[in-house]
């Protein structure tokens, strides 16, 4: 439901000091079929810990191309939202597919963009549990989405559509909100041994 994300106005977000995880839901398809989804989120470093949702960016491309996109995108990323700022960090996320291939691939992917930090999400937990804890998350007010009149309406149209009760669904833009809180929350785990923060 779109109502349980809060929009709120890049202005009133301190950039600084921040953990920043962009997570990409690959698909391989030029022009058609599923898309690549790539989202920004990111989460303070002091409590109240809050996550917010600073872009996304969906494209229709083959590998070779979807690989430039990414780094294109990774580079902006760095220019805009962690050299200009102070004490933030920036990680990549990409998911691992099934299979021996699936592995190549995400490996293959993790050397395109040497000189990131890039973490594989082996997706320990399911895309259906994490979904659950988005939701979660958001009814508490731990979610907030940066407005941005590109990118918010379809955001905001899909999630209107999203049931995860029904199979074969476009999901890909809960997937990356998912797989960016698993890793965020991770951190906090990582770092405070705070078994609240993600559950």
């Amino acid at each position: 439901n779109s109502e349980l994300f809060k929009i709120v106005k890049a202005d009133t977000i301190d950039l600084n000091n921040l953990r920043l995880m962009r997570y990409f839901d690959n698909a391989g398809s030029d022009g058609a079929g599923d898309w690549t989804v790539g989202t920004l989120m990111a989460r303070t470093k002091t409590r109240p810990f809050q996550f917010y949702i600073l872009d996304m960016h969906r494209v229709q491309l083959s590998y070779f191309g979807r690989m430039a996109e990414m780094k294109k995108i990774a580079k902006q990323d760095m220019e805009n939202y962690v050299l200009s700022k102070t004490n933030c960090d920036y990680t990549i996320g990409i998911e691992r597919e099934g299979g021996s291939s699936g592995k190549d691939v995400s490996l293959i992917e993790k050397e395109e963009l040497v000189g990131y930090d890039v973490w594989i999400d082996y997706k320990k937990v399911s895309k259906e549990t994490r979904a659950k804890i988005v939701k979660q998350r958001s009814e508490g007010g731990y979610i907030k989405v940066v407005e941005n009149h590109v990118w918010n309406k379809i955001f905001l149209k899909r999630l209107e559509k999203y049931d995860p009760k029904k199979a074969n669904q476009k999901d890909d833009e809960i997937d990356t909100i998912g797989g960016c809180l698993y890793y965020l929350a991770f951190m906090l785990i990582q770092q405070y041994g705070s078994s609240d923060s993600y559950s």
